[in-house]
């Protein structure tokens, strides 16, 4: 393997993994499964392992419509080869329970702050999660 293509593998992952919160928070619950090979696994802990589409497609549907954002940061993605790499990255998150008349949220303070530890693979020339693992570190919620 090239170090261009070792960039453009680390490049793709992250892509993933940004796109991945972007449709977390728009909703956009197909584009999440889309994410996932077919026996693909989201950890949570909570809720412990959701293994394929459909179960991930109904953890997903479950969750509350308040307005929330995922950040994510601190991506570091390991190519261990030209269609497997691993990946760990930093989640901040943020909901709130309304918007006003302008649609817009009151900012209310991180509410969880998780780890996401990752095994990826290239699936029909895409670069998909085979298992996302959701550590969380801190939660508003918890004495």
């Amino acid at each position: 393997m090239t170090g261009l293509e070792r960039i453009c593998i680390e490049h793709d992952c992250a892509t993933l993994i940004a796109a991945y919160c972007n449709a977390v928070d728009a909703r956009d619950h197909a584009a999440v499964v889309g994410m996932f090979t077919d026996g693909g696994t989201l950890r949570r802990p909570l809720e412990g392992a959701l293994t394929g589409h459909a179960a991930i497609r109904a953890f997903f549907d479950g969750l509350p419509t308040v307005p929330r954002r995922h950040v994510s940061s601190n991506v570091v993605v390991t190519v261990i080869d030209n269609d497997n790499a691993t990946a760990i990255s930093y989640l901040t998150a943020y909901a709130s329970t309304h918007v006003n008349d302008k649609g817009i949220a009151p900012l209310s303070p991180t509410y969880l702050i998780a780890e996401y530890r990752d095994r990826l693979t290239r699936d029909g020339g895409r670069w998909k999660f085979a298992e996302r693992n959701t550590v969380f570190m801190f939660r508003t919620d918890v004495t």
